[in-house]
Parts: structure tokens; sequence; C-alpha cells
């Protein structure tokens, strides 16, 4: 039987897990928009820079 306890995180670690759910929503939308200029979804030209 495999019994777990809930894990009590102290605040850095709490910190650093949110860091890293940060950064990997950074790099899956950064792969997202990679994808749809190379499948050619996104043109360049089309983009309005601000």
């Amino acid at each position: 039987m495999d019994e777990r306890m809930p894990f009590q995180a102290n605040g850095e670690t709490q910190a650093r897990a949110a860091q890293l759910w940060e950064n990997a929503s950074r790099n899956v939308l950064n792969g997202l928009v990679r994808l749809l200029f190379a499948e050619g979804l996104l043109e360049r030209d089309g983009l309005l820079w601000a």
C-alpha cells in the first residue's frame, strides 16, 4: 500500500516552484509562436509592433 503524506513546502520552495512554472509557461508560449511561424500560419509582415 502506497501511503503518501502531503508535503508542506516552505516559502523558498514555493517561490522556486512558482518561478519554474512561470519559466515553463513562457517556454511553451514561445514554442507555440515559433511553430505558428514555421507552419506559415502567422506572417512576420502581418505583425504590428508597438
